[in-house]
């Protein structure tokens, strides 16, 4: 079983989300957990990555090549673009707009 968390994920408490893991490891059950310190509920390009080699490695019980690169989606860019558009900086240039 394969837990991953944004840290900055403000609908979970930190204490909450270690109850489960908690009361795993006191009934002696296997999982995984996978901490993001710098994201929120929304998974970075990493972790979909680490999620793909859970699965490989898992259930389709094969070696997931090692450091595989994901493209950005376009959805990606679109966070990215939304994101710079309420700060105030071109995504284009990587500016600030004037």
């Amino acid at each position: 079983m394969l837990f991953i968390h944004g840290m900055l994920d403000m609908g979970v408490h930190p204490g909450a989300l270690f109850q489960l893991p908690q009361a795993l490891m006191d009934a002696n059950k296997d999982f995984d957990l996978l901490l993001l310190p710098r994201a929120a509920h929304e998974l970075p390009v990493y972790a979909l990555r680490r999620q793909w080699d859970y699965f490989v490695a898992n259930l389709a019980g094969k070696v997931p090549p090692k450091e595989y690169q994901i493209e950005e989606t376009s959805s990606d860019s679109m966070k990215a673009k939304m994101k710079s558009l309420m700060i105030g900086e071109d995504v284009e240039t990587g500016g600030a707009e004037e």
